[in-house]
């Protein structure tokens, strides 16, 4: 049984301008260097045959205006590297770890950097002990020149289609520039944003209410439209695994053809949505047993990755026509994935939609946020503990998404009641909650071990669990009715859920062990080092094979 499961992940697609080529980066865990390691390569549209030329290490791949060059971000800097020679240069010296850029047709870069110094006047940063003063700006440069001028404050940088304004995001909303005084566009909290292909206009991802995590509709700038109203499923925020791919500011694409797209959750499935505001036309693209994330379009091609249980993920690609769906209808692989691991079988109960992988002891995972949503995507570590021996279910308990608004709002200020009964009700159809072993994150750690209060299941599992909770249904509270033995695992230098919320439970529970994971933040499953990874899997494994042997 392999401790880690480590497939390629390709992510981060970009196509040239004219259409032909894809660039992307893939990453990997590096054991010897104890990193994420990631390279980016390039693919041809038209005859791939799955051949890839690899430019080197790095990610974020952006196209130069030409096609000729792309900038790459590595070990936190910008470097631009020539096709057609190979050669890597620096883009521009510059202090700060380089996030993000954008290539302006004029040829000036926008690069996005993030600044940190400890300061106890500062702010927790999840991941990093203690406090830290944060800045954030946008630093436009042209390679040939140097610095041109600065936004503080600012992050997410995307140019009008003739590289004469550059919008950004900052704490006040979404704003745009011409290098003097910034105009605000709106003061709502975007999530994501694009440029209209005329560059008169900007559509963006922002909630309608104050809650960021549903509702999410698609805005136009100038007249204050909403291009989803009537429709029922929130936009922005796809399928999610154990990966950081569909994470961050949500990918939004306005197309040359004039047509938007935007990542979603339709159940458990992810196609793409599109919203044509010429024609008040709107869909979903490539709708299937998997999910698509991250679409890019130019010259006429649209690409995404798309993933599914068994495929960790490959690069595909259509041809955009004018039509009222807005491509031909038929995408094709660039790259190819071998499959893992075992395939999903869907299960329901009532509203409630899960899946069930692999055949042995029932292993039941409850994913966070609580406002995600899980299904047809590849998450690595319900494959590895299928593979081991185990029968994996997850699930969309009523607060994901993909199901409309009231689904997802359904426990808002009050998780543990509606969302367990569905847990109860769930399980129940994939087995008996008392022969399962009950397992979570963030929030999934929340219900895992409040489920261990009103039932009993063979055992629990919190990683970085929200276990003490100031208002509302508190696991702590009620800790005395658990008899099940429980593992907490708690990153020490989470600052989302802080690890005192582990170290309390322990000190109250009977049959109790807590592993602390040095040096990582709450979402150490998604990024943190391969020797913290396989430190959480063991421990998970040693505590699986003495409570609830695989079969």
């Amino acid at each position: 049984m392999p401790e880690l499961l480590n497939p390629p992940l390709a992510g981060q697609p970009q196509v040239s301008p004219d259409g032909g080529r894809v660039a992307f980066s893939e990453s990997i865990l590096d054991s010897e260097a104890d990193r994420v390691a990631s390279r980016v390569g390039v693919v041809d549209v038209v005859d791939p045959a799955g051949r890839v030329t690899w430019v080197g290490e790095g990610h974020t791949p952006r196209w130069s205006p030409e096609g000729e060059e792309l900038a790459v971000i590595r070990d936190g800097g910008l470097f631009l590297v020539d096709l057609r020679g190979g050669r890597w240069r620096p883009a521009f010296s510059m202090q700060g770890e380089v996030v993000d850029c954008a290539w302006a047709s004029t040829g000036r870069l926008a690069v996005a950097v993030r600044m940190r110094e400890p300061d106890e006047r500062g702010e927790p940063v999840d991941g990093l002990p203690g406090r830290y003063v944060t800045r954030r700006l946008i630093r436009v440069v042209d390679p040939h020149v140097g610095l041109l001028w600065t936004v503080e404050d600012a992050w997410h940088p995307r140019w009008s289609a003739d590289g004469a304004r550059l919008a950004y995001l900052s704490a006040g909303g979404l704003w745009w520039t011409a290098g003097a005084q910034p105009v605000r566009v709106t003061g709502r909290s975007v999530r994501g944003f694009a440029w209209s292909p005329d560059g008169d206009d900007l559509a963006y991802l922002a909630p309608a209410s104050d809650h960021p995590d549903v509702n999410v509709k698609l805005w136009i700038s100038s007249a204050e439209v909403d291009l989803t109203a009537g429709w029922e499923l929130g936009v922005g925020n796809p399928v999610r695994g154990d990966d950081p791919r569909g994470t961050g500011e949500p990918a939004v694409l306005w197309s040359s053809a004039g047509r938007i797209y935007a990542e979603m959750a339709a159940g458990g499935r992810g196609p793409l949505a599109w919203f044509d505001p010429r024609r008040s036309a709107r869909g979903r693209l490539f709708e299937g047993d998997y999910v698509c994330l991250s679409p890019s379009s130019a010259g006429g091609t649209l690409a995404f990755v798309r993933t599914d249980p068994q495929n960790p993920g490959e690069i595909w690609a259509a041809s955009e026509v004018d039509g009222v769906d807005g491509v031909d209808g038929v995408a094709e692989p660039l790259t190819r994935q071998a499959q893992i691991g075992l395939p999903s079988v869907p299960v329901r109960a009532g509203a409630v939609e899960g899946w069930l992988t692999g055949e042995g002891p029932l292993l039941v995972n409850i994913h966070g946020g609580p406002h995600y949503a899980v299904g047809w995507r590849f998450t690595g570590e319900v494959q590895r503990l299928a593979l081991h021996g185990y029968s994996v279910l997850t699930a969309n308990l009523r607060g994901s998404q993909g199901y409309g608004e009231q689904f997802a709002t359904a426990i808002r200020d009050d998780w543990g009641a509606r969302d367990l009964a569905d847990l109860i009700a769930v399980v129940d159809r994939a087995g008996r909650i008392e022969n399962a072993v009950l397992w979570g994150v963030s929030y999934g750690g929340f219900l895992a071990v409040l489920a261990a209060t009103r039932c009993e299941p063979v055992a629990v599992i919190s990683e970085n669990g929200a276990l003490d909770r100031p208002t509302g249904r508190s696991p702590l509270k009620e800790a005395e009715r658990i008899h099940a033995p429980v593992l907490l695992v708690h990153a020490e230098d989470d600052q989302i859920c802080p690890i005192g919320h582990s170290e309390r439970m322990a000190a109250v529970l009977k049959d109790v062990e807590l592993v602390r994971i040095p040096g990582e933040g709450h979402l150490m499953n998604l990024a943190g080092r391969p020797s913290h990874r396989l430190r959480r899997a063991r421990a998970i494994d040693d505590f699986l094979d003495r409570h609830v042997p695989p079969r």
